[in-house]
């Protein structure tokens, strides 16, 4: 019975060095080749998970954003975020003096206003390691350079609706500074919010989520929830181990996530995709 394979990108397919195993991309096309659909469900962006996927040579469907986007052979479900939403989040940020990255479908947009509060703190953080303000100014200007990155002046003075932003990605150093932003984001019902670790926020549309879209793309496909497999490692995959048949927990996933899956796989440095997929499903 053919089944849909949905993976997680940070923590369970990716490996230390942000690639993609060529074991775990083996298991994957071995996995095509008996007939399964194997498609990425993350919090990174379109052009991001892209990226990956063209340099593992895998050509698979994908969901970004944390379920904001489902790609299969084009965008099928885009969940826009609602413009007043939009502002209301990039204010609270800029509040905040807190870095910001708008996930749109033309790339991930970023401002001068946000980069300005990055680098502040940044100077704060490491004041007596000059060298590694150096490695990081050396990052942020290698972003910048990236096809995919789009530099502006200023967010608000342009037409955000036109890009079709789908998620606003922030990162700040400080805890305090979390703490209040996800104790305001918590007091709305217009928006959706989830941390990839406890230095960012990912906002986004109401109705998003992973396993949301791992129904729409599952319905596209007719695929029924009994035949659905979700392989992950942290919060944000347990929305997918809700509608799946199946759910692997990676071997670092937190302890949480590893206690509602059917089983359990080795680390993500271990190919534990490969390893799921050799034991549970092939």
């Amino acid at each position: 019975m053919m089944k849909l394979i949905a993976i997680d990108l940070d923590g369970t397919l990716l490996n230390t060095d942000l690639s993609i195993s060529k074991r775990n991309a083996e298991a994957i096309l071995q996995a095509q080749k008996a007939g399964h659909i194997v498609t990425i469900c993350t919090g990174r962006s379109m052009h991001d998970t892209q990226k990956f996927l063209t340099n593992a040579g895998l050509d698979i469907p994908f969901i970004a954003g944390n379920g904001a986007v489902v790609f299969y052979e084009k965008v099928l479900h885009n969940e826009v975020i609602p413009e007043n939403v939009l502002i209301e989040v990039i204010d609270l940020f800029r509040r905040k003096e807190t870095y910001y990255e708008i996930f749109t479908e033309d790339g991930i947009l970023f401002d001068e206003i946000g980069m300005a509060y990055f680098e502040q703190e940044n100077k704060e953080l490491h004041k007596q390691d000059h060298r590694e303000q150096e490695l990081m100014q050396h990052e942020i200007e290698k972003m910048k350079k990236e096809n995919y990155f789009l530099v502006v002046p200023d967010c608000k003075k342009i037409d955000l609706t036109s890009f079709k932003p789908y998620k606003i990605y922030s990162l700040t150093f400080s805890d305090k500074k979390m703490k209040k932003m996800k104790e305001i984001l918590k007091l709305k019902n217009d928006l959706s919010f989830t941390s990839g670790s406890s230095l960012t926020l990912e906002v986004g549309n109401k109705n998003v989520s992973k396993g949301n879209a791992l129904k729409i793309l599952a319905d596209h496909l007719q695929i029924a929830p009994e035949n659905l497999v979700a392989i992950g490692d942290n919060l944000n995959d347990l929305s997918m181990f809700r509608i799946a048949g199946t759910s692997i927990a990676m071997g670092n996933a937190l302890e949480e996530v590893k206690a509602c899956a059917d089983h359990v796989t080795k680390n993500f440095d271990e190919d534990g995709v490969a390893y799921a997929l050799e034991k549970f499903i092939l």
